[in-house]
């Protein structure tokens, strides 16, 4: 564990090194996500890659534009704009953030096609903390399948499918940005891809971190500090390597980590709060394989 804790501080350390900083705020209208081309493709109401147009079931897909040009921080950010989706932000702080779909907690979450939440079972209608989630960089696009995909995919997505997309190693490019908000807000992001021959390699790295919060006083009508603690903190780094063996294969090897710590403040009432620590550490192996056009699979 001491070597993956010194690979992720190095990696840390040697991305945010060259941080520029991006001060300014933009004003935009909420218009509807479901502004999608009519040649636009996606794979998880299927299961197979299907014009938008052509999917019997009811399907939002967020692109890489869109979040971009929204300024989304986080998925939980971006799916509250998805008609249907209602995410659960329980408290002030280091608290969870659940999606719900058609009024049903029983939500499948995928990244790339991959199972993220834990078997529900009979007892539990537990969904996925999306805190935990990849960064809104390295997203390509998320496709929301609302209602029941239980057909496809089993008794845990009957309130629907959340897919999130990665961006593909296609191509050798770098993005470094560090932002600053109120509340002591600090946001830093910074990811490299490299593609040479038929081998990628992608190192990216995030943290965010919040100092406080503030709640509106309705008797007076003035922004008041929350009274307890609610510091918290974000922290992601994710390392890919990607080979093509093949015009139709392509192994994958990763790794994933993720922390989000801090405090959890129950009201402006309260003189205590409570602490959460989520850490995640995920080595994998992926090979894809492509029979044909429309055939596809992973293992």
């Amino acid at each position: 564990m001491k070597k993956v804790q010194s690979l992720r501080n190095a990696v840390m350390v040697s991305l945010l090194a060259g941080t520029t900083l991006v001060w300014g705020g933009t004003a935009f209208a909420q218009e509807d996500l479901q502004e999608f081309a009519l040649e636009d493709m996606v794979v998880t109401a299927t299961r197979t890659e299907s014009k938008v147009v052509d999917v019997p079931v009811n399907t939002t897909v967020i692109s890489a534009e869109k979040i971009a040009d929204r300024h989304y921080l986080d998925v939980a950010d971006a799916l509250k704009d998805v008609p249907g989706a209602n995410v659960l932000d329980t408290g002030v702080g280091a608290y969870e953030k659940k999606v719900v779909l058609n009024g049903d907690e029983r939500v499948l979450v995928l990244v790339d096609g991959k199972r993220v939440n834990i078997d529900m079972g009979t007892m539990s209608r537990a969904s996925y903390d999306l805190n935990q989630m990849p960064d809104v960089s390295l997203i390509e696009r998320i496709e929301v399948v609302k209602g029941h995909g239980g057909a496809l995919y089993g008794s845990d997505a009957v309130g629907g499918v959340i897919n999130i997309i990665t961006k593909k190693m296609d191509h050798s490019y770098g993005k470094v940005s560090m932002g600053f908000g109120s509340h002591q807000a600090r946001d830093a992001k910074a990811m490299y891809t490299i593609k040479e021959g038929k081998t990628g390699v992608m190192v990216a790295a995030s943290k965010y971190k919040q100092g406080y919060h503030e709640y509106k006083d309705t008797k007076t009508d003035a922004n008041k500090r929350w009274p307890a603690a609610s510091t918290y903190e974000n922290e992601k780094v994710s390392v890919k390597l990607s080979q093509e063996l093949s015009e139709t294969s392509n192994l994958e090897l990763g790794y994933d980590f993720s922390k989000f710590e801090g405090v959890r403040s129950y009201s402006t009432k309260a003189t205590s709060a409570s602490f959460s620590n989520k850490k995640t550490n995920d080595f994998y192996a992926k090979y894809d394989w492509t029979v044909n056009d429309k055939d596809q699979g992973f293992i």
